[in-house]
């Protein structure tokens, strides 16, 4: 995986230096001199294999900074069209592997066509700034410019998101500088269709709402898939959201002379021109009606998101757009301590996390290490910072500004009992995690072989033999997931 990454930059210096310009000579000489000239090379990439054919027209659109401006925008936004459909299919393989070398390199590819894709439209906004030749020629096109260069912005962070964890801050810096130039030129309201494909219309102003409504949504709580279906939801009401320059009502906001991620509103702030307040708006309490009862088609993107799925995405954007957050449920206490981590029903230690910021439900851990293995959002582990195994889930994974992961850890229970559970044809390790005998139900730890959730098992319990038939899946582990079930 390394020597691919290497291969990729040592491309990726080639094509956008001098040596671009020996291959290539004049701009007129160049492949893509010409509209036509681009059309024409589209037949060449490989129909089959979305992640080549993404890989291919990345080094295509990194190529046209020597192109004039209002070809190198014409062509730029051809090849951003045509790039849909192997997005598409290619997105669906993201979400579908669990080979991790895999994954990595999709997310790289992704992240790879959002960064030309977003430097060249930028560059074409700057140079129509500056008046260069061509200029008169895309003034019409200016606003849906503007909008794919904020698209591709969003996209960066998105899989920024998703490949290493860490945020590039120039993110910001270019998505606030085209909006305050889009401000300036009156053109943040003008609608637009995206992409030919595309039905609804758009905006400046829609699509900076977009990157700032999933940027305060506390993405690091969220799984790839949930995050996926997060910015789907954002766009699906991003039309509702509200853009203010004065506070008032509003929950967040940004500084659009800074290049610092957007952030809730606290305290109230001094005024300056630089300052943009926004919220969800009409949005909240739109999609707070989809709670209960059927979703709308559009809501689960005609059936791509379970509807499951949707709700708990739903719910979790509705408390980070709220104007009351939640609190913290018990008081965070500055103490390190090494936790003992294991993540199979043998109990054998695996690694060691530790931690400053604990609190009685859980704790802030730091991983060693580069790249996370099992870890990920909504896994259950067990940890041990005594005597005692604790069964534990990541409610949330980031990284900080020395590249260490961090999980939020959650302390489901504390009173693990290791058990063995037994089906008339297999016997399976387990752990019993809670038991009721007023409501009947138990929750148990079960180890994925040989476990069926059709079968009725028999286990002993404080000098009792009882029986129990799975009701529900509530999580899952890496070789193991915790159950709730019926006694008898």
């Amino acid at each position: 995986m390394k020597a691919y990454n290497l291969l990729v930059h040592y491309r990726t210096a080639v094509i956008s230096g001098k040596i671009m310009l020996r291959w290539f000579g004049s701009a007129s000489s160049h492949p893509f001199s010409s509209l036509r000239k681009a059309k024409e090379r589209l037949a060449d990439l490989p129909a089959d294999n979305s992640l080549k054919a993404v890989e291919e027209l990345s080094e295509w659109i990194e190529s046209l900074h020597d192109v004039g401006l209002e070809a190198r925008s014409e062509i730029c936004m051809l090849f951003d069209e045509h790039s849909q459909s192997f997005r598409r299919k290619l997105g669906k393989s993201y979400f579908s592997t669990d080979v991790g070398a895999q994954k990595k390199r999709i997310s790289f590819a992704f992240h790879r066509l959002a960064a030309v894709l977003a430097k060249t439209y930028l560059s074409a906004v700057r140079d129509y700034r500056s008046g260069e030749k061509g200029a008169d020629e895309i003034r019409k096109i200016l606003p849906l410019l503007t909008c794919r260069a904020i698209n591709a912005v969003r996209s960066q962070y998105k899989w920024d998101h998703l490949h290493s964890g860490l945020i590039d801050p120039s993110i910001w810096k270019d998505l606030f500088w085209l909006f305050a130039y889009a401000e300036k030129i009156g053109i943040t309201q003008f609608e637009t269709t995206m992409y030919p494909a595309y039905e609804y219309k758009t905006s400046v102003r829609q699509e900076f709402l977009k990157s700032l409504l999933i940027a305060i949504s506390s993405p690091d709580a969220l799984s790839a898939w949930e995050f996926e279906i997060a910015n789907h939801i954002v766009s699906l009401f991003s039309k509702h959201f509200v853009l203010e320059k004065k506070a008032e009502g509003l929950t967040h906001f940004v500084d659009l002379s800074s290049n610092r991620p957007p952030a809730r509103l606290k305290t109230p702030l001094p005024d300056a021109p630089s300052m943009r307040f926004f919220g969800s708006g009409e949005a909240y309490s739109l999609i707070e009606k989809l709670k209960e009862g059927p979703l709308p088609r559009a809501a689960t993107r005609d059936g791509t998101y379970s509807e499951e799925d949707t709700r708990k995405v739903i719910r979790h954007l509705l408390v980070q757009w709220s104007s009351n957050p939640i609190s913290r449920k018990s008081e965070r206490l500055r103490a390190t301590l090494s936790f003992d981590i294991a993540h199979s029903l043998d109990f054998v230690k695996t690694e060691s996390w530790t931690s400053e910021n604990i609190s009685e439900g859980g704790y802030d851990a730091v991983i060693d290490g580069e790249h996370l293995e099992w870890e990920k959002i909504g896994m259950i582990f067990f940890s041990r910072d005594a005597d005692s195994w604790n069964l534990c889930i990541i409610r949330r994974l980031n990284r900080d500004e020395q590249k260490r992961w961090h999980a939020g850890v959650q302390i489901l229970s504390r009173n693990i009992l290791p058990a063995e559970i037994r089906s008339a044809d297999s016997t399976v390790k387990a752990a019993v995690i809670a038991v009721d005998k007023a409501s009947m139900e138990a929750r148990i730890v079960a180890e994925n072989r040989n476990f069926s959730p059709n079968s009725r098992y028999e286990f002993e319990y404080e000098g009792s033999r009882l029986a129990l038939v799975p009701l529900e899946l509530i999580e899952k582990g890496f070789d193991f997931r915790l159950w709730r079930c019926r006694l008898s």
